[in-house]
C-alpha cells in the first residue's frame, strides 16, 4: 500500500490525499465522505478498469466519476494486470475440518481476472505463474491447450458474456489462446480448476 505519489510519481499524484496504490497495478479510491455513494477518481496515465461494481464501461482514463454502494470500495486495475484470487467458496485461510472450506481444500484452484490492453504477468509462491501476451479482445476460435472451447456445461468451456467481458472455466495448467491474446498458466496440479475472466 503506497501513497499515490509513490505509486505514480506524476505532479497530479502528489495532490491526491485519498487514493492509494496497492501492489504494482491496483488503485484504491475509498469514499471518505460519510454517507456518500459517489466520488471523483483521478487515474494516473494509462488505461484502467473498474474491478468491482459497475464494470460495463470498459477501459477508462483520466478523471472519472464513480457511483458505488456504501459497502464497496472503488478499485481500479491497470491494463495488463493479472489479478489472481482464491475461489469464492473459500471460508478460511487457516486449517479447518470439513465441511468448512479452508486454504488446503482449494489447493491450486484459482479465479483470475485479466485486464487486457498490454502484456502482463503474475507469479505466485509454489511455482504458479500467469503470463499475458497479445492482450487484444478475443476474436474467432478460442482454444485451451490447442483444443477448441465449447459452450459451458463442463470444463473446459468459455463464452463472451458482455461487450467487454469473456469468461472461461478451465482445468489444469495450459495456454488459453483467444485471437491475438494468449494467457499461459503454468504450475499446479493437472486437475486444478481455473475460472478466468478477460476484460477489455
Amino acid at each position: 500500500m503506497r501513497s499515490l505519489a509513490l505509486f505514480d510519481g506524476s505532479a497530479q499524484a502528489w495532490q491526491s490525499k485519498d487514493e492509494f496504490g496497492l501492489g504494482a497495478s491496483l488503485l484504491v479510491a475509498p469514499v471518505v465522505t460519510e454517507g456518500a455513494t459517489a466520488r471523483s477518481v483521478w487515474l494516473p496515465p494509462g488505461t484502467w478498469f473498474r474491478v468491482f461494481g459497475d464494470v460495463s464501461d470498459g477501459p477508462q482514463t483520466g478523471t472519472v466519476d464513480v457511483t458505488t454502494p456504501l459497502e464497496e470500495i472503488p478499485v481500479f486495475a491497470r491494463a495488463g494486470t493479472v489479478l489472481v484470487l482464491l475461489p469464492a467458496n473459500i471460508e478460511t485461510l487457516v486449517a479447518a475440518a470439513p465441511p468448512v472450506v479452508d486454504r488446503a481444500a482449494v489447493a491450486d484452484d484459482r479465479e483470475l481476472v485479466v485486464f487486457l490492453g498490454t502484456d502482463g504477468q503474475f507469479d505466485e509462491p509454489g511455482n504458479l505463474s500467469y503470463r499475458l501476451t497479445g492482450s487484444a479482445p478475443p476474436t474467432g476460435a478460442v482454444t485451451w491447450n490447442g483444443a477448441a472451447l465449447g459452450a459451458c456445461g463442463t470444463a473446459p468451456c468459455g463464452a463472451v458474456v458482455g461487450a467487454h467481458t469473456a469468461t472461461y472455466d478451465l482445468v489444469g495448467p495450459g495456454t488459453l489462446v483467444a485471437g491475438a491474446t494468449q494467457l499461459a498458466i503454468t504450475g499446479g496440479a493437472a486437475g486444478r480448476k481455473l475460472h478466468v475472466t478477460l476484460r477489455w
